[in-house]
């Protein structure tokens, strides 16, 4: 006590010799001459508060700022400012919404307040006393645990760069609430330094009838008992569902033993087989790879030709590619037929992709489009599937725990506007996480394999091989080299 009188008296010391000095050598100072605090804690559980702030300027300050605690959950109102007139003592309402003017205030976020006392053009302030009331209030500011209370809050705000001497918090509790034995509600404190605030920790029990309304309180422990049973059983449900869907399709049968491929083996399961089918068992769809095997395999088998030519300098060298018809148009059958046709113009032997960007400059080609439905016909006959992928639609499950949790969100969004933002950034940081990762790990585990299920000798579930991903690999290189590999792989 005697360390903060002490303290007390220089701080009074200093400003005194400070007021006799002249204006150009008053230092830039904003603190606090007096501080009190008159807070109600009500029978709702709400704490209402009227503070009486005397703050001393000097220098260029234009006003204040009161930075508010409020804590994960609580929500805050703040009611209105007034300026007490240094010679009547009247009460002036003061201006919300701008800060351009004297007596304007505005919330800069959702828990700062700042207003305005001084114009920039104003003489600067000289030991100036201005008092302020602020009145605001909490709700949801007891933490409870069943049928315990309790109050533990921050009066005296520790966010300021000034001295609070002459604290006084006056915190009166309506008997509604039982406080501790020996408790006033009365408390002083001589000098708050920048940086400390001041916080009242008290237990508080419930002795009214009912419940108070502006009390967070837990769900009942039945209720969070029933909430987590439903959760496990949902998880056990979905889970039990992935493991048929996934089993039905043959996600978990083992893949052929890597010592058992030899070259009969590929020769049987994927040579045999055209090198765009098992391009679309790999890719799971019709693309340019897909385009790339089924011109290689032309090349192949000598019903097309090509060549690559490099035009220009080093830096500006650019690839064409050169395709000439070896065999009758009448010879090719189906989207074999459709590709050259697409490729080639009307009785032409020979084409380069400058020919055929300028033929389809306006109406664009898609090549892949052209073999598509062929090829997939084709895919489904060989495997007796409807789809290169059997992947199981699984909307129907999880699309209504999607719209629990955004109707869960709704609900908090509207009822408690104050806990949006939190609600929303638990839901990104707890979801988020969880979602790249599976999402990472269902990438992996959807190109461990492609279940099909085809007759023997024509295509095998374990068909994904090296070799066929040399043939037939999505983003296929130039002509000659898919080419080179399907030849290498005839070979």
């Amino acid at each position: 006590m005697s360390q903060d009188f002490g303290r007390l008296v220089a701080i009074l010391a200093t400003r005194l010799f400070l007021s006799a000095a002249p204006a150009s050598a008053q230092p830039r100072a904003l603190d606090w001459t007096a501080f009190s605090v008159d807070a109600r804690l009500d029978s709702t559980g709400r704490l209402l508060v009227r503070e009486r702030q005397t703050i001393l300027y000097n220098r260029d300050w234009n006003g204040g700022e009161r930075r508010f605690d409020v804590r994960l959950g609580q929500r805050f109102a703040f009611r209105r400012l007034l300026r007490v007139d240094s010679l009547t003592g009247a009460e002036i309402l003061m201006h919300e919404g701008s800060l351009d003017v004297v007596d304007g205030y505005a919330m800069t976020d959702r828990y700062t307040l700042r207003w305005r006392s001084r114009r920039p053009d104003d003489p600067v302030f000289l030991n100036t006393k201005i008092t302020y009331l602020l009145e605001y209030e909490y709700a949801d500011i007891l933490v409870t645990d069943g049928a315990e209370y309790r109050l533990d809050h921050e009066f005296g705000f520790r966010d300021r760069t000034g001295t609070i001497a002459n604290f006084d918090l006056a915190l009166r509790v309506d008997p509604a609430w039982r406080t501790p034995s020996g408790f006033t509600g009365e408390f002083h404190q001589p000098i708050l330094e920048p940086g400390i605030g001041f916080v009242v920790d008290i237990p508080l029990a419930w002795r009214a009838a009912g419940l108070p309304s502006a009390v967070r309180r837990s769900p009942p422990l039945r209720l969070r008992l029933g909430l987590m049973a439903a959760v496990i059983l949902a998880i056990v449900v979905m889970t039990t569902r992935f493991l048929r869907a996934e089993t039905a399709v043959g996600r978990f049968v083992p893949l052929t033993a890597l010592s058992s491929i030899d070259r009969a083996w590929l020769q049987s399961h994927v040579l045999s087989l055209r090198p765009e089918l098992v391009g679309l068992a790999w890719d799971e769809q019709v693309g340019p790879a897909e385009v790339s095997a089924t011109l290689a395999r032309l090349v192949t088998e000598k019903k097309l030709g090509s060549r690559v030519e490099s035009h220009g300098p080093k830096f500006l060298r650019r690839h064409v590619l050169h395709l000439g018809l070896l065999v009758p148009r009448g010879d090719l059958h189906g989207y074999e037929k459709s590709l050259v046709d697409g490729f080639f113009a009307p009785k032409a032997r020979t084409t380069i992709t400058d020919e055929i960007r300028a033929r389809y400059t306006k109406t664009g080609f898609d090549p892949a489009g052209v073999i598509r439905q062929p090829l997939t016909e084709l895919f489904s006959r060989i495997t007796g599937m409807t789809e290169p992928s059997t992947r199981p639609r699984r909307w129907p499950l999880t699309s209504p725990l999607i719209g629990s949790v955004i109707a869960l969100l709704g609900v908090v969004l509207f009822t408690r506007q104050a806990d949006g933002v939190e609600a929303l950034l638990a839901a990104a940081v707890i979801g988020m996480p969880g979602f790249v990762f599976a999402r990472v790990q269902a990438a992996f585990w959807r190109r461990r394999g492609v279940p099909l299920r085809a007759e023997p000798g024509a295509l095998d579930v374990n068909a994904r091989t090296t070799a066929a991903a040399q043939a037939t690999r999505r983003g296929a290189g130039l002509l000659q080299t898919r080419v080179a590999k399907v030849e290498a792989c005839a070979r």
